[in-house]
C-alpha cells in the first residue's frame, strides 16, 4: 500500500515539476524535496535498487566537481550558494537513476506537453499584465526605449530575466516545429503551429540575442534537413529568407542588434553602458582571470569576488552597483574549478550528445546544441529557473532511452 501511495504521489510531483514556468522558485524546491521523498518511500517498499550509474554521473559530476572544490575557497558562504542552486541536477540525477522511478514513454510525453502548456500560459498572462497594467518602467522616462521597457516589464510581471524566459519560449518553439515537420505526438496540427507562433513571437519581443540566435541555427537546420529533398525546396528557402530579413526590422530586434556596434564592443566609461559593452567588460576580466587560474580555479566561493577585483579597473559606475557574473558557463566552470571542472562540464554534454546520436533523437540533440550556444553568454545553472530547465529536459530526454541494469 506504502509503494502503490508513494508512486502515485510520485507521478504528480513529477507533473507539477514539469509545470514549474508557472512555479515560484520556491515551489521549485519543494516539489524536488516531495520528488525525493516519495521515491525514497517506494524504493524502501519496493526493494526495487536497479541503478543507472551513467545517467547518474552525467547528472551529478557537475555539482560534485563544485563540492570537491569548495575547500580552495574563502568565501564559503558564497561558495554553499552556488552549489546550493545546482541541487536540483543532483537531485533528479539521482533520483531518476533508480529505474524503478523512470516514468513511460506515454509519461514522458505528458511531461512535454505540460511544460509546454506552462510556458504558454506564462507568456499569456505575462501579456495581459502588460496590457492591464503598463510597463513598469515606460517608454521615454530615463531615456528608455520601447525594447528596454518592454524587457523590464517583462521581467517584473514574468519573474523571469528575458534570457530565461527566452531559453523556454523558443525551446518549446522549437520542440514544437519539429514534431510538426515529422507528425509526431498527437496534438493536432494547429495546435503545434500555435505553439510556434506564440512562443517564437514572444522570443522576439523579449530580444534575447543568444538564445536569438541559438534558435535560428537549430530552425534553420531542423528546417534544411527536411526540406532538402523536398521538390518546393527552393521556394521554402526564399521564404525563409525574406522572413529572416524581415525580422530584422522588428523594433526590439533592430534596437539590440544596434546596439552591437564598434563602439560598444568596448567596455563602458562613465555612465555610457548598455547590455553589450557591460559584456565586453566582463569577458575582457575572463579573459585575464582564466589565465591565471586555469589549472585549479579560484573556488566556488570566490569567482564572484575575482570578477569584481578586476572589473573595479573599468572607470564606470556599472560595474559597482551590480554584481555580473561571468556570462559565460564554460568560464565559469573553468574559473571555479580549473581544467578539471571545464572538462567535467564539456565532458557531460559532449556525452549527452553522444547518447543522443546513438538513439537517433534528433530533438534531445538540438536541445543540448541550443543549451551549448546560449551558454557561451549566460550562467544558466547559476540560477534556479535556468538549472532547472536544464535538468528537466535532460532527465525527460533520458527516460526515452533503454533501462539501464547496473545495481547499486
Amino acid at each position: 500500500m506504502a509503494a502503490k501511495w508513494a508512486g502515485i504521489v510520485n507521478r504528480n510531483l513529477f507533473y507539477l515539476l514539469c509545470a514549474f514556468p508557472l512555479l515560484p522558485l520556491h515551489w521549485i524546491s519543494i516539489t524536488t524535496i516531495g520528488l525525493l521523498t516519495s521515491g525514497v518511500i517506494y524504493l524502501a517498499s519496493t526493494h526495487k535498487w536497479q541503478f543507472d550509474w551513467r545517467f547518474f554521473a552525467m547528472m551529478v559530476l557537475p555539482v560534485f566537481i563544485f563540492v570537491l572544490f569548495l575547500p580552495l575557497s574563502q568565501n564559503l558562504d558564497h561558495g554553499f550558494r552556488s552549489i546550493a542552486v545546482k541541487l536540483v541536477l543532483a537531485a533528479l540525477g539521482t533520483h531518476y537513476a533508480f529505474n524503478s522511478l523512470r516514468v513511460s514513454k506515454q509519461e514522458v510525453v505528458n511531461g512535454f506537453a505540460i511544460f509546454s502548456i506552462a510556458t504558454v500560459v506564462m507568456v499569456g498572462w505575462t501579456w495581459l499584465q502588460m496590457a492591464l497594467l503598463g510597463f513598469t518602467h515606460p517608454v521615454g522616462y530615463m531615456g528608455a526605449d520601447f525594447t528596454y521597457s518592454y524587457r523590464i516589464a517583462l521581467e517584473e510581471y514574468a519573474g523571469l530575466h528575458p534570457t530565461y524566459y527566452c531559453a523556454m519560449v523558443y525551446l518549446v518553439a522549437f520542440m514544437h516545429a519539429f514534431n510538426f515537420l515529422h507528425k509526431h505526438g498527437n496534438t493536432k496540427r494547429w495546435v503545434q503551429i500555435g505553439f510556434v507562433i506564440v512562443c517564437t513571437f514572444a522570443g522576439l519581443m523579449a530580444a534575447s540575442r543568444t538564445t536569438m540566435f541559438a534558435f535560428a541555427i537549430i530552425m534553420l537546420v531542423m528546417l534544411v534537413r527536411h526540406f532538402r529533398v523536398h521538390p518546393h525546396r527552393w521556394w521554402y528557402a526564399g521564404a525563409l529568407m525574406v522572413m529572416g530579413i524581415g525580422l530584422l526590422f522588428v523594433p526590439p530586434i533592430q534596437n539590440r542588434l544596434l546596439e552591437m556596434n564598434a563602439g560598444n564592443m568596448q567596455a563602458p566609461s562613465g555612465h555610457n553602458d548598455n547590455g553589450t559593452n557591460v559584456r565586453a567588460g566582463i569577458f575582457e576580466c575572463n579573459a585575464s582571470l582564466a589565465k591565471q587560474h586555469w589549472l585549479l580555479g579560484v573556488g566556488p566561493g570566490d569567482v564572484q569576488d575575482a570578477l569584481n577585483q578586476c572589473l573595479s579597473g573599468f572607470e564606470t559606475h556599472v560595474y559597482q552597483i551590480h554584481d555580473y557574473n561571468t556570462h559565460n558557463e564554460y568560464v565559469n566552470y573553468l574559473l571555479t574549478c580549473g581544467l578539471l571542472g571545464l572538462l567535467v562540464f564539456v565532458g557531460m554534454l559532449v556525452y549527452s550528445m553522444y547518447r543522443a546520436v546513438k538513439h537517433h533523437n534528433a530533438l534531445h540533440l538540438y536541445f543540448l546544441v541550443f543549451m551549448g550556444i546560449c551558454f557561451l553568454t549566460e550562467n544558466y545553472l547559476d540560477r534556479a529557473a535556468g538549472v532547472t530547465l536544464f535538468a528537466l529536459m535532460q532527465t525527460l530526454f533520458w527516460m526515452e532511452y533503454p533501462k539501464q541494469t547496473e545495481k547499486l
